[in-house]
């Protein structure tokens, strides 16, 4: 596969992200079905991927890849981590601590279709010191609000399209260019301004465009998309269907209607229609399943 390969076709999907402090002299093995990547933000430690053993900075990221088990050894420090665990299609698989270097069964379980190992993207140890940029959007992934154990915050996953744009252009030229900078900070604006005012049922691809830039709309919606891979349009629907669905699930004073125009929504039949077309059941339906729980 070359390096033609965009982040829309991969269609990325992320299944955990978190920051973790690891206490000092600390070691911890994993394993994961996902694919990972580990962001160091204070001090140094030892990762070891299979017979690899690396130092690893403060400031630099690591990329493990999937079906690999690995172990996180801190020295002196406590040292703080991010953790983000995604794939590139959905399949069912998870992650989990192990209490020895044991190795799993690799026949029962699938890779997922692309990671980035097989198609030459990145190696395990990716140098991004001082670049603020991706050290934001990282912190801000691991800092959004998960709905639940199965759909993640859409804006995370907005989010992470963000950073594999950046570290797509620094793996492949070694300096991000000021063009593409900008653009991904225009998009970044723009997913801030749709989840700051998600309850605005008149906003528009206009209203959007201004607040990324001076772009038309027309223009504007195509960088979205590229960065994306869904419309301004497409992205602030399943923002408003994902923040009902948190309200269904979290406030059960609100009735339904309630939450379909606190969310931007002038209409509970065409709210109900699209709920049910992204997350699988009506709301009436959602609420009554987290109930159970």
């Amino acid at each position: 596969m070359d390096n033609s390969l965009s982040i829309s076709i991969i269609n990325p999907s992320v299944k955990r992200a978190f920051i973790i402090t690891y206490a000092p002299k600390t070691s911890r093995v994993f394993c994961s079905y996902h694919q990972m990547f580990i962001y160091i933000y204070s001090d140094n430690l030892k990762l070891q991927i299979k017979d690899n053993l690396y130092i690893v900075q403060s400031g630099e990221l690591c990329y493990v890849p999937p079906g690999r088990t690995f172990r996180i050894i801190t020295g002196s420090h406590a040292c703080s981590v991010a953790i983000i665990c995604f794939n590139f299609k959905e399949n069912y698989s998870y992650e989990y601590e192990l209490s020895s270097s044991e190795d799993y069964d690799k026949s029962k379980k699938t890779e997922p279709e692309y990671n980035f190992s097989n198609i030459g993207y990145f190696k395990e140890i990716l140098r991004v010191k001082n670049r603020e940029n991706i050290k934001n959007l990282i912190t801000t992934i691991c800092t959004s609000d998960p709905l639940d154990k199965i759909h993640l915050n859409l804006s995370a996953k907005g989010y992470f399209c963000l950073l594999l744009d950046e570290l797509f252009k620094v793996q492949k030229k070694g300096v991000i260019e000021v063009k593409s900078y900008v653009y991904s900070q225009s998009v970044t604006r723009a997913i801030d301004y749709i989840t700051k005012n998600i309850s605005m049922s008149d906003m528009s691809l206009r209203d959007i465009a201004n607040a990324a830039g001076t772009y038309s709309p027309n223009h504007f919606g195509h960088i979205f998309k590229e960065i994306t891979s869904k419309t301004p349009i497409e992205y602030l629907t399943e923002s408003r269907i994902q923040k009902s669905a948190l309200l269904l699930k979290k406030n059960w004073d609100m009735g339904i209607e309630e939450i379909a125009y606190t969310c931007g929504f002038n209409n509970p039949k065409y709210f109900s229609t699209k709920f049910k077309k992204q997350i699988g059941v009506c709301p009436k339906e959602y609420r009554s399943l987290n109930l159970i729980k």
